[in-house]
């Protein structure tokens, strides 16, 4: 990513605040909606890109074994619908991909229409 100093001439200026906006617009509209909230505090472009830097590139151990053991034990619930638990089991699985770890599918399970069971 590139910085930029900010200008001092007020025409160069309204440019760099236009490419601003637009790089902000870039950085929410790039994003699964449960990154978002990880992002919006930040008020300059650059904390955004550095928030979701840091985001995808640390793990959490911790966060890491919850969503995967909530894979593990997802199940549908009576009377549910297929469309809101594959829903819910994608919104999972978002979590886990940017760091890095899909294990609870992986190895022994598998991913079915109906979702996780034994091969």
């Amino acid at each position: 990513m590139r910085t930029m100093a900010i200008p001092i001439d007020p025409a160069e200026n309204e440019k760099y605040e236009d490419e601003m906006v637009r790089a902000k617009c870039m950085i929410l509209e790039g994003v699964k909606d449960h990154v978002i909230p990880h992002i919006t505090e930040k008020n300059i472009e650059k904390e955004m890109w550095d928030t979701l830097t840091t985001l995808y590139q640390g793990t959490s151990v911790q966060w890491k074994m919850l969503l995967e053991n909530q894979l593990r034990s997802y199940q549908m619930q009576k009377g549910e619908k297929i469309d809101p638990f594959l829903l819910r089991l994608q919104g999972i699985r978002d979590q886990l991909t940017p760091i890095g770890s899909m294990g609870a599918l992986n190895g022994n399970r598998k991913l079915t229409g109906v979702g996780c069971s034994k091969v």
